[in-house]
């Protein structure tokens, strides 16, 4: 975990959350390794009002989504991934340790409870070497 802090309301993150425009945000901010080199980047979003004392968690160790179900009884039941192809940029350049402009693969991920509302929107960076995405699609 780089940074787990409340923030104020990010317009572009509360209309895909859709949550008014003056709502706080959760912003947690991680860096995950592998064999001590990263893999991936990634930040993610949640209502700050619909988790009160969020904060408390520790990350490194918790599940966020498992804490959203255990403690909040907000489970998440299906998750919408968007995935696509970028040049890394200077943040994600120096996060990944690789070179700016190198390929990465941007992973874009709204989870939605039961009741069908936004619950949580993440943005990831993953090194292109270092993954591989499987679909199975019903025919």
């Amino acid at each position: 975990v780089l940074s787990f802090q409340q923030i104020d309301p990010v317009p572009a993150i509360n209309e895909i959350l859709q949550l008014p425009a003056d709502e706080p945000l959760y912003a947690l901010v991680r860096l995950c390794m592998a064999n001590n080199t990263p893999t991936l980047f990634t930040e993610s979003y949640t209502q700050a009002s619909r988790f009160p004392n969020l904060l408390q968690y520790d990350f490194s160790k918790d599940s966020l989504y498992a804490t959203m179900r255990d403690v909040y009884h907000s489970p998440v039941a299906v998750v919408r991934r968007e995935v696509g192809a970028a040049n890394a940029g200077p943040t994600d350049a120096s996060m990944l340790e690789i070179p700016k402009g190198r390929a990465i693969c941007m992973v874009y991920n709204l989870a939605y409870d039961q009741q069908n509302r936004p619950i949580e929107y993440s943005i990831s960076r993953y090194r292109s070497e270092f993954i591989k995405f499987t679909n199975y699609m019903k025919c």
